[in-house]
């Protein structure tokens, strides 16, 4: 590995590795899903920390998951997110900044238990979350996006889930 010269730059990288930098998983740590990128940055025992990272305008399906509680945290960008038909989030309450220049809806959390419906419009920006996750019925946590119940169609995707 190349030796990195210390300098400021170099100092803050390592302060942010030792304080906040994921802990990936080795095994299937980055899905992509026509136009919907997850990232898992940490996995041990049942519980999953997934990044979603959805480009512009995409929309997806109202559906639920059979197999996770979970607690989805706003991140960046135009979220508009729906639970249970309601839509929790808007175009305007996405364009509104807090003094410190963060988006007045980073860090907002939505409970998401399992079977419960939610979907996600991302606006011209795009948008990222992350979602963390309880992974029940003795399932081995993998991509969420692999293991949904689509609510219009009551189509199931589970591919590979049971250990």
């Amino acid at each position: 590995m190349n030796e990195i010269p210390f300098c400021p730059t170099t100092a803050f990288a390592l302060w942010y590795a030792q304080h906040h930098f994921p802990k990936p998983p080795m095994e299937e740590p980055i899905h992509r899903y026509n136009g919907l990128t997850s990232i898992v940055l940490y996995r041990h025992n049942e519980y999953q920390v997934e990044q979603f990272i959805l480009d512009p305008m995409l929309e997806t399906p109202d559906h639920a998951h059979p197999n996770v509680d979970s607690v989805e945290i706003f991140y960046a960008g135009d979220l508009y997110f729906r639970h249970q038909g309601k839509l929790l989030s808007t175009h305007e309450q996405c364009q509104l900044v807090r003094p410190d220049g963060q988006q007045q809806l980073y860090g907002v959390m939505w409970r998401v238990r399992e079977n419960e419906s939610h979907g996600v419009n991302a606006g011209p920006r795009g948008c990222s979350f992350l979602s963390v996750q309880r992974w029940l019925n003795g399932v081995k946590p993998h991509s969420v996006g692999k293991d949904w119940v689509d609510m219009a169609t009551g189509n199931t995707f589970n591919k590979d889930i049971k250990d």
